[in-house]
C-alpha cells in the first residue's frame, strides 16, 4: 500500500515537473525569439517606413543593447529569489515596449521603444535561463530549449516573412505583444526560486555542483565569450562566403535553410544524449567539430565544402551550446553565472562581426574564418579545465 502510494506520488511529481519545465520554456521563447525574427523587422522598417539602412541597424543594435541590460539586471537580482516577481516585471516592460512600437512612426520613437522592449525580453530570457539552470539535468533541458526555440524561430521566419513584407511590421509587433502577455500569464505557475521545482531528471555521478568560486566563473564566462565571438565571426558572413565560391543567392538561401534543420538535429541529439557521457566529451566533440568545419571551408574553398561545412557547423553549434550552459549552471548554483552566460553570448555576437568588419580586406571574408578558428580553439582550452573541476566535485 505504501509502495503504491509512493509510486503514485512520484508520478504526480514528475508530471508537475514536466509541466513546470514547459512553462519555463514558454517564457524563454517569449524572451528569446526576437533575435531570430529581427532581420524581418529591420527589413520591414526600411521598406515600409522608409528608414535608411543605418537607421535600421541602429534599431537592431538598440534592441540587442536593451536585452543585454535586461540580462545583467536579472543576474544581479536572481540570487534574491522571487523569480515570479522578476517574470512579472520583465513581462510588463516587454509588453509596454512592444505596444509602444506599434504606435511609433518615427525613428527616435522606434529606437526608444525597441530598447525598452529589449530590456523586458532580455530579462525574460534571463529568468528562464536561471530556471532551466536550476534543474537536475540542465544540459538536456537547455538542449530541449534550443530545439524548441530554433523550431519556433524557423516557423516564425517562414510565416512572418510574407506577412511583414505585405502588411508591414505592426502585425509582427502584435505577435510580440501576444507573447509578452503569454509570459505574464505564466506568472502564478512559474517556479519562484532555484529550489528544484523544475527538476525533471537526476544528475550523473561525478557531476556535482561547484562552489561557485569567482575564478571558475570568470574563466567560464571568458570561454563562452570567445566561443560566441568565434561563431559570430563566421556565421553572419556565410552568405558572402557562398558568393565567393560561385554559388547563386538562391543556392545559398536554400543551403542555409537546410542548415537550420541540421541545427535542430544537433539539439535533438544533445537532448537524447543528456549527460550520459558527462560534459567533457560532448564539449570537446562539439567545439572540435566547429573547428574542423571552419578549417575545411578555409583550406578547401569550393561549393561542396561550403555546403557541407555550413550544415555541419550549425549541427555542432546547437549540439554543444547546451553543455556549455549546463556547465555554467553547475559552476554557480545561485544562477547568476548562467544568466551572465547569456550576456556573454550577446556580447560575442556584437564583437565578432565588428572585428571581422574591421579586418576584411577587399572582398574576401577569410579573416572571419581565421578569427573563428582561433577564438573557438582557444575557448576550448579555457573552458574545458573549468568543466573538469565539476568532475572532481570542487
Amino acid at each position: 500500500m505504501t509502495s503504491n502510494s509512493s509510486t503514485a506520488a512520484d508520478a504526480a511529481a514528475s508530471k508537475g515537473s514536466y509541466l513546470t519545465l514547459c512553462i519555463v520554456l514558454l517564457v524563454g521563447i517569449a524572451g528569446g525569439i526576437f533575435p531570430v525574427l529581427q532581420p524581418l523587422f529591420v527589413g520591414g522598417l526600411i521598406d515600409h517606413l522608409g528608414l535608411a539602412s543605418t537607421q535600421g541597424g541602429a534599431i537592431a543594435s538598440s534592441e540587442m543593447a536593451g536585452a543585454g541590460v535586461g540580462i545583467i539586471l536579472v543576474s544581479l537580482l536572481v540570487t534574491k529569489g522571487d523569480w515570479r516577481r522578476l517574470l512579472l516585471i520583465s513581462g510588463v516592460v516587454a509588453l509596454c515596449g512592444n505596444l509602444l512600437s506599434i504606435f511609433s512612426g518615427e525613428f527616435a520613437m522606434i529606437l526608444g521603444s525597441r530598447f525598452l522592449a529589449g530590456i523586458g525580453q532580455g530579462a525574460l530570457m534571463g529568468v528562464a535561463t536561471a530556471a532551466i539552470g536550476s534543474t537536475a539535468n540542465p544540459d538536456r533541458n537547455f538542449a530541449i530549449f534550443m530545439v524548441v526555440l530554433f523550431s519556433t524561430g524557423t516557423l516564425g521566419v517562414y510565416t512572418l516573412s510574407t506577412i511583414i513584407a505585405d502588411y508591414g511590421v505592426n502585425l509582427g509587433y502584435i505577435l510580440l505583444v501576444a507573447m509578452s502577455i503569454l509570459a505574464i500569464l505564466m506568472f502564478p505557475l512559474f517556479p519562484n526560486s532555484g529550489t528544484g521545482e523544475t527538476e525533471v531528471s537526476t544528475s550523473q555521478p561525478g557531476d556535482q555542483p561547484g562552489s561557485g568560486s569567482l575564478q571558475r566563473i570568470v574563466f567560464g564566462l571568458i570561454g563562452i565569450l570567445l566561443f560566441f565571438t568565434g561563431l559570430a565571426s563566421v556565421w553572419p558572413f556565410m552568405e558572402r562566403m557562398g558568393l565567393e565560391v560561385g554559388l547563386s543567392a538562391a543556392q545559398i538561401g536554400s543551403s542555409l535553410t537546410v542548415s537550420t534543420s541540421f541545427g535542430i538535429a544537433g539539439g535533438v541529439v544533445a537532448t537524447l544524449l543528456g549527460d550520459r557521457l558527462g560534459r567533457i566529451p560532448p564539449i570537446l566533440f562539439g567545439i572540435s567539430g566547429i573547428v574542423f568545419c571552419i578549417t575545411i571551408i578555409y583550406l578547401m574553398p569550393g561549393q561542396n565544402s561550403f555546403v557541407i561545412g555550413s550544415r555541419a557547423f550549425m549541427f555542432f553549434w546547437i549540439f554543444v551550446v547546451p553543455y556549455l550552459m549546463g556547465t555554467m549552471a553547475l559552476i554557480d548554483p545561485t544562477g547568476r553565472a548562467v544568466v551572465l552566460n547569456m550576456a556573454m553570448q550577446y556580447l560575442g555576437f556584437t564583437v565578432g562581426p565588428s572585428l571581422v568588419g574591421f579586418m576584411v580586406a577587399g572582398s574576401t571574408y577569410t579573416s572571419g574564418l581565421i578569427v573563428g578558428l582561433i577564438s573557438c580553439a582557444v575557448s576550448a582550452f579555457i573552458f574545458v579545465p573549468v568543466a573538469l573541476t565539476l568532475k572532481r566535485g570542487r
